[in-house]
């Protein structure tokens, strides 16, 4: 901001919600944004109301208070236990909460999240409520040059640069994986999160100007995308003997082959449709609607590293000690994220284990249990 506008000639705000910074390595999670000197909060609310304003309370940094400018609007939070056996019918109670509430409107916006969504991961995913979900994420055309250009043209077509980014930014650690290019910090290949550190350090002005450059094409067509993302390759060689030429001709192939079927967000993917009322719930990653509004959320416990999200927010909420690792931090964001979507309703599933270990922490919420009667 401070490199587009001169500060003595412009008066610039800067407006943010540092406790939604979830991109980057849950490993390594850093502060994308801080509020620096004197700063004025932003204590009110319009897209929900109190009843999720007091939930996400004890998540934000300080536990500042929020205000919900419609006050209490009858929606009170609601909590799905399951076991292992009753996994599968989380959607459905999602469901039937959906119509307890009256939030059937055939053009609303109904979505089921979670954090961890591959397939072949260990533990609870996103996969394991639902058979049908594809964690995939579109894995053979993302890697590839013209998979990924076309993903970057489509976000680009959705006025989401932030979502563009990301993909840039993986594009150009394909590019220097294949070109032998190193980290000249750890001598290991970049990472999006090392990529991110290094153009920050040493090409800001570069890699900033050329990302506006192409946020500003006149379409964004392939061609045009892929030509911009050429000079951005250029532009960050400016000062080394390398060329786009010599970073380019390195790349075998396969990886610039055109995919069989050109990128395109689906509307249909990952979507369960109830046979018997047609009601559609779409299934999605926190990351993946980072900025969304939703009529109504069900948020999807998922476990990594031995443990789950939900259980390492329980202490936010009375249950334990708050853990000082990144990770800890890292989960308290992704559930802020997650919590704070949906305008109406909020639904949180968690297995028998997680609850045992709540005590007190869902006091306030509609609790309903589905567990198998033993």
């Amino acid at each position: 901001m401070t490199k587009l506008f001169d500060s003595e000639k412009c008066c610039v705000f800067h407006i943010g919600d540092y406790d939604q910074a979830i991109y980057g390595s849950d490993k390594d999670a850093e502060q994308d944004w801080q509020p620096q000197g004197d700063y004025l909060v932003l204590e009110q609310s319009n897209r929900y109301g109190q009843e999720i304003a007091e939930v996400l309370r004890p998540l934000r940094s300080g536990q500042k208070a929020i205000t919900a400018a419609s006050g209490n609007i009858g929606y009170k939070p609601v909590l799905i236990v399951y076991d292992l056996n009753t996994i599968s019918l989380v959607k459905d109670q999602f469901l039937i909460q959906l119509e307890k509430h009256g939030l059937t409107d055939e053009k609303g916006i109904y979505k089921a999240i979670g954090h961890i969504r591959k397939d072949d991961a260990a533990g609870i995913r996103i996969g394991s409520y639902w058979d049908g979900y594809d964690g995939s994420k579109r894995a053979s055309s993302s890697f590839r040059y013209w998979g990924a250009i076309d993903e970057v043209c489509n976000e680009l077509e959705s006025g989401r640069m932030d979502r563009a980014e990301p993909i840039i930014r993986k594009l150009i650690c394909s590019i220097f994986h294949y070109s032998g290019i190193m980290n000249a910090q750890t001598g290991r290949e970049h990472t999006s999160v090392t990529l991110k550190r290094t153009l920050d350090e040493k090409h800001f002005n570069e890699y900033r100007e050329s990302l506006l450059t192409i946020a500003n094409l006149p379409e964004f067509s392939r061609k045009s995308v892929s030509d911009a993302f050429g000079r951005l390759i250029d532009a960050l060689f400016t000062q080394s003997s390398l060329t786009k030429q010599d970073v380019m001709g390195k790349l075998p192939s396969h990886f610039m082959e055109e995919p069989e079927d050109t990128y395109v967000q689906e509307p249909a993917r990952n979507v369960y449709v109830d046979p018997i009322r047609g009601y559609r719930i779409q299934f999605d990653t926190i990351h993946g609607v980072k900025g969304e509004t939703h009529d109504a959320t069900l948020y999807l416990e998922t476990e990594t590293r031995r443990s789950s999200d939900i259980v390492r927010i329980l202490p936010y909420f009375g249950a334990g000690k708050v853990g000082s690792t990144k990770l800890h931090d890292y989960s308290r964001k992704l559930a802020y994220v997650g919590f704070s979507r949906p305008r109406y309703l909020l639904c949180l599933a968690v297995q028998e284990s997680t609850f045992a270990k709540s005590k007190n922490a869902f006091q306030e919420w509609d609790i309903i249990d589905i567990r198998q009667k033993k």
